[in-house]
C-alpha cells in the first residue's frame, strides 16, 4: 500500500516532466515512488506499463465505438484522419522509433538467449546477478493489477477518466 500523498505528488512531478519531455514523466513518478516508499523500481514501473495497456485497451474501446457511430462518415475519417497518420509513418520519425523499440526488443530477445547458453560464463552471470532479479521486479509489477483486490476499480477509474478526457474535448467544441 502506496500512501495517497505519495502518489499524489508523484503523479504531480510527472505530470510537470511531461511538459518539458513527453513520457519521461511516467519513469520520473516511478523513480519517486520507489525512492519513497523503499520499493523497487522495476515492479513501480511494471505498474506504470500495466496503466499504459488499460489505457490503450479503453482507447481501442473508444476507437471502436467511434467507428461504430461515424460508420457512414468513412470517407471524411481516411481523408482528416487516416491518410495523415499514414504520411507520417512514411517519413522519419514514427519510423525511427519503431526500428529503436525492434532495436530493444532483440537485443533483450539475444542477451536473453546468449545468457542461456553454457559457453559464456560471465554473460550468464551478469544475467543472473543483474538483469534477472530486474525482470522478475518488472514482471510482479505487471502481475499486481491481477493480484489486487480492487482490479474492477482500476478498470472502472481508467474508464471514467477517459470519459473525463472525452468531456474535456467535446465540451469546448459544442
Amino acid at each position: 500500500q502506496v500512501p495517497l500523498k505519495t502518489t499524489f505528488y508523484a503523479t504531480m512531478i510527472g505530470y510537470m516532466i511531461n511538459y518539458a519531455v513527453p513520457r519521461l514523466g511516467e519513469v520520473v513518478r516511478s523513480a519517486d515512488v520507489a525512492a519513497h516508499e523503499e520499493l523497487s523500481f522495476a515492479a513501480v514501473f511494471g505498474t506504470v506499463v500495466v496503466e499504459r495497456i488499460l489505457d490503450a485497451l479503453v482507447l481501442v474501446l473508444g476507437l471502436m465505438i467511434s467507428f461504430y457511430l461515424l460508420f457512414d462518415q468513412l470517407g471524411v475519417i481516411q481523408k482528416y484522419f487516416i491518410d495523415p497518420i499514414l504520411i507520417g509513418l512514411n517519413q522519419g520519425p514514427l519510423s525511427l522509433m519503431v526500428g529503436v523499440i525492434f532495436g530493444i526488443t532483440f537485443s533483450i530477445a539475444f542477451i536473453y538467449w546468449t545468457a542461456c547458453r553454457p559457453q559464456d560464463a560471465r554473460l550468464r552471470r551478469y544475467w543472473n546477478d543483474r538483469l534477472r532479479p530486474i525482470w522478475r521486479a518488472f514482471r510482479d509489477g505487471l502481475a499486481t493489477v491481477l493480484r489486487s483486490p480492487r482490479r474492477l476499480t482500476l478498470v472502472f477509474s481508467t474508464i471514467a477518466m477517459w470519459f473525463a478526457y472525452f468531456l474535456l474535448t467535446y465540451l469546448p467544441l459544442l
